[in-house]
């Protein structure tokens, strides 16, 4: 009897050895089982083979319960799947969370089989589930290939007032010019109401909530005395600069603006003075006095963002979320006017800055972020927003981590 009890306990020590009871068993270990059974009284060796009936029978029952509830469209969700099936996984994730029909969305919205949301369906949120979307639409570059094939200008909108002989010369570019439906006219301008600059304006559903800006070239040296009128027109009181004045040996811009405690008087008694500045590694800030005819004073904050780098965009987002939540603060004090926002062009990193601070507000909201329904709404309005695949994939980057950063917490988002 004790040599059967000593046997007993050295199976259960080799059971322990090998794990969780519903790991498959070995043939050398059920021919040590079944051998040991025969030596133990029979009350113990129906029970331990109760216990081993059991474990196998939970094995076939998730092996079943796998094979039975697992859709061909979650399967289609593998690395495997074909881009046809992810297509309407995406366009079915639209038709649930807006009004969209799928048409402009990204070829990209499904749950992988693993992910925390799959299994946490009543914890997730629409904008959780917006964000793991993002990211899955980074980690496999589908987002980048959808920004490829949108379009730059909207087909059905016109360019006609740009092209004119009388404003040939007061765009910096070419080919980046405003529609005439959302151009910013002026009406105090140097020879005519044209500016190269455009309304982009951003609503944030159900909340009331209005983001206005302006997206404009960097004003040229025969268009100073235009930006300011508009400036001072559209009561603006905030201008962010996303630019250099020179870079790579180019001018990207012409300096507008006075130095510190100077004034730069333009037409039609229109005077501006820096009475302040205030410089940081990240950006210059500036306080200009806006006068006219010496009895309308404005105070205008200008914002120079100083960390974009020559080629390409930031390593890290970090400073440009700074830019963004100083961009923030002072849109709070404001009361629906515009913010004026330029680069060069008006239209890369303008874009980016547009991009994100709207993907902002819409994540303080609780509402989803969807990067490429926003895009076409901002070209919608200037052609040509956000102008390369880096800036895309930079502004995609920097919204994810800024929701992961700020929702650590929380299990829905995959720590990747």
């Amino acid at each position: 009897m004790l040599l059967k009890l000593n046997l007993l306990k050295l199976t259960k020590v080799k059971l322990n050895k090998m794990g969780p009871i519903n790991r498959p068993f070995s043939k050398s270990s059920s021919s040590l089982i079944s051998q040991t059974l025969k030596l133990v009284p029979s009350k113990l060796a129906n029970k331990m083979r109760r216990r081993r009936s059991s474990s196998t029978s939970i094995r076939h029952r998730k092996n079943s319960s796998k094979s039975s509830t697992q859709s061909p469209s979650i399967a289609s969700c593998s690395s495997k799947s074909s881009s046809n099936d992810k297509q309407n996984l995406y366009n079915q994730g639209l038709n649930n969370d807006s009004e969209l029909n799928g048409k402009e969305e990204p070829a990209f919205l499904y749950q992988p089989v693993d992910s925390p949301l799959s299994k946490n369906k009543k914890r997730s949120s629409k904008l959780d589930q917006s964000i793991m979307l993002l990211n899955e639409g980074l980690v496999t570059g589908s987002l980048v290939d959808q920004f490829e094939r949108m379009y730059c200008e909207k087909p059905d909108e016109d360019i006609i007032v740009a092209k004119l002989p009388v404003n040939l010369l007061k765009n910096r570019y070419r080919d980046i010019s405003p529609y005439d439906s959302t151009r910013v006219k002026i009406k105090g301008g140097s020879d005519a109401d044209y500016i190269n600059a455009s309304h982009v304006k951003m609503e944030i559903p159900n909340t009331g909530i209005k983001l206005n800006f302006i997206a404009c070239q960097g004003p040229l040296q025969n268009t100073e005395n235009d930006f300011w009128t508009m400036v001072y027109e559209q009561k603006s009181t905030l201008i962010v600069m996303v630019t250099p004045l020179i870079e790579n040996d180019f001018i990207k811009c012409h300096k507008y603006w006075p130095d510190l405690n100077d004034t730069l008087k333009l037409h039609d008694d229109l005077k501006v003075t820096c009475i302040k500045q205030n410089e940081s590694s990240i950006m210059m800030e500036r306080k200009f006095s806006l006068t006219k005819g010496g009895k309308v004073k404005r105070t205008i904050t200008h914002l120079l963002y100083k960390q974009w780098p020559d080629h390409g965009v930031p390593d890290d987002s970090t400073h440009f979320h700074q830019l963004i939540n100083t961009v923030r603060r002072y849109r709070a004090e404001m009361n629906g006017e515009p913010i004026i926002v330029h680069c060069s062009a008006g239209i890369g990193r303008t874009g980016v800055l547009i991009l994100m601070e709207t993907a902002l507000c819409l994540i303080e909201n609780n509402l989803p972020v969807y990067p490429l329904e926003l895009l076409k709404t901002m070209r919608d309005q200037r052609p040509r927003l956000i102008q390369t695949q880096s800036q895309f994939t930079f502004v995609l980057q920097a919204i994810y981590d800024i929701y992961k950063k700020e929702n650590q917490n929380k299990p829905e988002i995959e720590n990747r």
